[in-house]
């Protein structure tokens, strides 16, 4: 993941670790994530939405 902008009325909060990377949209109660992972294993990303 290179860059992440959120549309009007979300906002975005990045976490970040030597070995993952976490992207979340918020807006209200409901968000969007992206979660990659590259430790010791090709890179993952899998997504959630709550």
């Amino acid at each position: 993941m290179v860059t992440a902008s959120p549309n009007d009325g979300y906002e975005v909060k990045v976490w970040e670790d030597p070995y993952w990377l976490r992207v979340t949209f918020l807006r209200g109660s409901s968000e969007s994530s992206a979660f990659c992972t590259w430790n010791a294993l090709p890179p993952r990303l899998d997504t959630y939405e709550n």
